[in-house]
């Protein structure tokens, strides 16, 4: 019997592995999940803060609210947390059900820029291409 769509989902430990960056958006603007390798970098988020107060979605600018986060699914979208705006994550907005899940890879040009963001190769999974400088 051929599998079903809701037999191929993927779990947390599944996207951690695929896709260290991300975070998933409540239909209410909150956070919902955190990849741990982000709660590493960024300590001061948590699950159920308000996106806006927290993160700056870089570009596209003036998104405020969740129609605004609806059109940017299949764009490429920039995102930082406000108090860190040096570590931008070059990503996508996919919508889930009622929720949106953010998938990304920092945008960073040189392992010395790397170190000082406090990232390793290590934690860039080994499809991104962002290692190979």
């Amino acid at each position: 019997m051929p599998s079903t769509s809701s037999d191929r989902r993927i779990g947390f430990e599944q996207l951690e592995i695929i896709c260290p960056f991300h975070l998933l958006i409540g239909e209410d603007f909150r956070l919902v999940q955190l990849s741990r390798l982000l709660k590493r970098l960024w300590p001061e988020l948590s699950e159920n803060s308000f996106l806006q107060d927290v993160i700056a979605i870089v570009r596209p600018s003036g998104v405020q609210s969740i129609e605004q986060l609806v059109q940017l699914t299949g764009m490429v979208i920039h995102l930082s947390v406000r108090s860190h705006p040096s570590l931008i994550l070059r990503g996508q907005i996919i919508q889930l059900d009622a929720q949106w899940l953010f998938v990304g890879t920092p945008k960073i040009s040189s392992v010395k820029e790397m170190t000082a963001l406090g990232l390793e190769l290590s934690d860039l999974p080994l499809h991104d291409s962002g290692g190979d400088f």
